[in-house]
């Protein structure tokens, strides 16, 4: 089935034609020599071999296209067209046919026939069997022509373009890069990297697809052209270039000033520039991790050149990779530059605790006492981080709220073996812990590393100092910590002073789940004591009380239903603060009201709440409870809670 968006028209194979003219056959082999020369196989006995019969009528067209070799050894396609009206004046239509030959890959469409027939014979030109070995399938003299081209560019010919010929979806291009370009664009492409080649290696080039893009607005009373560094192999006009590439829009005269028209054109191309700038153009027209991949082609690399790039904002895909260079290097100079210099970005990265990775390199590479000082103190507070508590900027009311930094720290520890840098670097860790707010320290994913390392490391006072933190901290925080504290007791016994630190977080833990536990393990109620209703008093006196459902009668006039309606829905959607309930609207005219009814599912909450403090009750309780004694001073009877 033949698609007619696509394409209209009928055909005959080869076999189902017959040309009866005499001379068409030797007027074929005269016009073949010509066609050779032209297409640059002059003395070449090129082979013209009917491919199809086409016929078009109104209506008829074919959009655009590229052929497919249909023939070995075919280098062209023949289009011949039968009589037609354009030589009817003259009379020259019966006897001198009009053709075009165009290359395979070559773009071509047929415009729809508006009145009449379109008949055409389809030759494919073929090289003979024997003088295959001509195709241009890799133009090597082309190749070397550019390579020759490109070993001639100065230092001010910083960067070229070359349009594409195609279209282009911006999926296909990131996902199959180089891979997506089709037909002139391809070979084109592979003539560049030929080309690349055979340059001389100060003067390779690195290539990219990119998506080019301009603005043009024109006023009534002049313009503007602006001038881009393209390559035009098919000698285009700049209108030709991009004339089909826009998206204008018009506005008219709007008072004293003149008529205006903004035309946005955007076409994709292949943009290359020298090597030897990959890097700072990376920087300046890509982002900060295509230049981290420019930086690592060219290894190896000296001092110089990475001082070159150690003031540039980076990414964490560049930091890794200039930690990297600098172990390289071996220069702990120019890791202590680095460091300092970075340091003042370390908060700008959204995931800054990625940083830990290249960090730990420099530290495993470098000698501590070369290197350690300043990297410490690259992980020390900034003022950025610090909030400041009630009315009082002493020191001590400052607590910081960015736990990053010692995350970096543990994760940098965590990389190391024991050592002076793994104890420093720890102390670092803790001194941060006991300046970060509570609410900030008990929802910090370090909380495992942290444990981990103030439990093996064998230091008593860091493990005081921390446990000494969480001990002043509400226990209605403190689960994730004891969960994370836990994991790295193994077999430690209860008489060990660490457990019995520990323990002492627990039960206090322990004591606050047997408040809330005696609190909701009460008789079933409708009560629910926290309830919140902002709008109206009485309302949330109800929620808070021990009937089931109420109206608004008398606590909230209403004009009609409706009024009534907008009221029970504006609530409905609005969160319910320890509360559940629905409203619904009853009545009508100025006796409107809205019914309130409590439900369950707050209860059914409160239930599973239960449940979960019972069940940390029961785990907390059979861990740590023999060193209970010792953390408390005494036997403590515990509540029993069915």
């Amino acid at each position: 089935m033949m698609d007619e968006s696509v394409r209209k028209s009928w055909q005959l194979a080869p076999d189902q034609v017959d040309v009866k003219n005499p001379l068409w056959h030797c007027g074929m082999d005269k016009l073949s020599e010509t066609v050779a020369s032209r297409l640059g196989y002059k003395d070449v006995p090129l082979q013209c071999k009917l491919y199809k019969l086409l016929a078009y009528g109104e209506g008829g067209h074919f959009v655009k296209h590229q052929d497919t070799e249909k023939e070995d050894g075919m280098i062209a396609t023949m289009v011949m067209k039968h009589r037609h009206d354009f030589g009817k004046k003259d009379g020259t239509a019966p006897y001198l046919p009009h053709y075009a030959v165009h290359y395979t890959d070559a773009e071509h469409a047929l415009k729809e026939v508006t009145k009449g027939y379109r008949l055409v014979l389809i030759y494919s030109i073929c090289l003979p069997p024997t003088m295959r070995h001509l195709m241009r399938d890799h133009d090597e003299g082309l190749s070397d022509k550019v390579g020759a081209a490109i070993n001639t560019m100065g230092d001010d010919e910083k960067s070229f373009a070359l349009l594409l010929a195609q279209e282009y979806t911006g999926k296909s291009i990131e996902e199959l890069g180089s891979g997506a370009l089709k037909s002139v664009d391809r070979s084109r492409f592979q003539t560049l990297e030929e080309a690349n080649c055979v340059a001389a290696p100060g003067k390779k080039l690195q290539f990219f697809l990119a998506q080019l893009k301009h603005d043009i607005s024109y006023w009534d009373d002049g313009g503007s052209w602006l001038k881009l560094n393209l390559l035009n192999p098919s000698q285009e006009t700049l209108s030709e270039q991009w004339a089909l590439h826009g998206n204008s829009t018009f506005e008219g005269y709007l008072g004293n000033e003149g008529a205006t028209k903004d035309t946005t054109y955007s076409r994709y191309a292949i943009v290359a520039w020298p090597a030897v700038h990959g890097v700072e153009n990376a920087f300046k027209f890509i982002n900060v991790n295509a230049a981290a991949e420019a930086l690592e082609c060219q290894r190896p690399v000296d001092a110089a050149t990475v001082l070159e790039f150690m003031d540039d904002t980076v990414s964490t895909a560049f930091c890794r990779t200039l930690c990297s260079l600098l172990v390289e290097v071996g220069d702990a100079s120019l890791v202590n530059l680095f460091l300092k210099t970075f340091v003042k970005s370390v908060d700008d990265f959204k995931k800054n605790d990625e940083l830990a990775a290249p960090f730990t390199v420099l530290a495993r590479n470098f000698d501590w006492n070369d290197i350690g000082q300043v990297l410490l103190d690259s992980l020390s507070k900034t003022d950025d981080d610090v909030e400041f508590i009630g009315d009082s900027d002493d020191e001590e009311e400052a607590e910081e709220t960015d736990d990053s930094r010692m995350a970096i720290a543990l994760e940098i520890v965590d990389g190391l073996g024991a050592g002076a840098a793994q104890q420093a670097l720890l102390k670092i860790a803790v001194e941060k812990v006991s300046r970060l707010r509570k609410e900030d320290l008990c929802s910090s994913k370090a909380l495992p590393l942290l444990w981990k390392w103030v439990i093996q490391c064998g230091d008593q006072t860091m493990l005081d100092t921390v446990a000494s933190k969480f001990k002043q901290t509400p226990p209605s925080l403190l689960q994730p910590v004891i969960e994370s504290f836990s994991q790295h007791l193994g077999t430690l016994p209860a008489s060990d002073d660490r457990f019995v630190a520990l323990s002492a977080i627990a039960n206090k833990r322990i004591e606050w789940l047997n408040i809330q536990l005696q609190a909701l393990g009460k008789p079933f109620s409708w009560e629910m004591p926290d309830a919140s209703f902002p709008d109206n008093a009485r309302i949330q006196a109800f929620l808070r009380g021990p009937e089931s459902s109420m109206d608004t009668n008398g606590v909230r006039h209403f004009n009609g239903v409706g009024h009534a309606r907008n009221y029970a829905e504006t609530w409905m959607r609005e969160k319910q603060v320890n509360a559940s309930f629905t409203l619904e609207a009853e009545g009508r005219g100025g006796s409107a009201y809205v019914v309130i009814t409590k439900t369950r599912a707050w209860l059914s909450e409160h239930q599973k709440e239960l449940l979960k403090h019972k069940t940390e009750l029961a785990l907390l309780s059979a861990r740590f409870g023999a060193a209970e004694g010792a953390a408390s001073g005494g036997a403590r009877k515990r509540a029993r809670h069915e």
